[in-house]
């Protein structure tokens, strides 16, 4: 039997804990950095004439936002130093 299985790092709540933190950490994003792009941001704008639904294209500058995600990123980051800081000893 492996080492891992015999001795587990972490009982009790946290497994669960940090899982669930992930989970709803995964729709905050932390921004970061912000970049200006040369080629233009392009959105559309829907507008209903009558029956027919037309989409207009419109052309925005472009802003690029670099950012973290909390659930993907800063979560799984902090677990693991602390099952490597917790392995160590």
């Amino acid at each position: 039997m492996p080492f891992v299985l015999r001795r587990p790092l972490v009982t009790g709540r946290p497994p669960g804990a940090a899982l669930l933190a992930g989970l709803l950490g995964s729709a905050v994003n932390i921004p970061v950095l912000f970049l200006h792009a040369d080629v233009p941001e392009v959105g559309y704008l829907w507008v209903r004439r009558g029956r027919v639904l037309y989409s207009i294209q419109l052309g925005r500058p472009g802003r690029i936002k670099v950012a973290v995600n909390v659930g993907g990123a800063v979560i799984p980051t902090i677990v693991s130093v602390y099952l490597l800081v917790r392995s160590a000893s």
